[in-house]
């Protein structure tokens, strides 16, 4: 795994705790799934149901719906959410670090297809066409849940 994967998703949950303005330019694309990190990824789906929900988001509020719903200890508890924070200046550059999470998630999902069908065409009984028609929907089924609205690195 790229190691700064996992600095820009602590800095990615620490903007959106410190400036919750900014989810909307991400939550369109960007999911849960697409955290390498399972503390991050509870987090920022706590972040984006308080969204949803319309309610208010900071540290305390985050860590108060992770404890009712059973969660805070997955996420890294209180410290670890708070933790999150330390390292961030601003949310200056949130849309480069989504997309960067983002495009390590499709890159993860397509691996994990290939992965898939090389270990299928090895079977004796393996049907080309069938096969070729099977690999083709579980491309096209990764979850390019931003095809529209995420952008390359590089025009951001």
């Amino acid at each position: 795994m790229n190691q700064a994967v996992p600095e820009i998703e602590n800095a990615l949950i620490g903007a959106i705790l410190l400036e919750p303005h900014i989810l909307p330019l991400v939550s369109n694309y960007l999911k849960p799934e697409c955290f390498t990190l399972g503390d991050n990824r509870i987090i920022y789906e706590t972040l984006f149901n308080l969204y949803k929900k319309g309610k208010e988001i900071d540290i305390l509020t985050t860590c108060e719906e992770l404890k009712k719903i059973g969660r805070l200890d997955s996420a890294g508890g209180a410290y670890g959410v708070s933790s999150k924070t330390n390292r961030v200046a601003s949310a200056a550059n949130v849309e480069p670090h989504a997309a960067i999470i983002y495009q390590k998630f499709v890159l993860r999902e397509m691996h994990r297809v290939c992965v898939k069908f090389q270990q299928l065409t090895e079977e004796p009984k393996a049907d080309g066409l069938e096969l070729m028609e099977l690999f083709t929907n579980e491309i096209k089924s990764i979850d390019f849940v931003g095809r529209n609205s995420a952008r390359v690195v590089g025009e951001i």
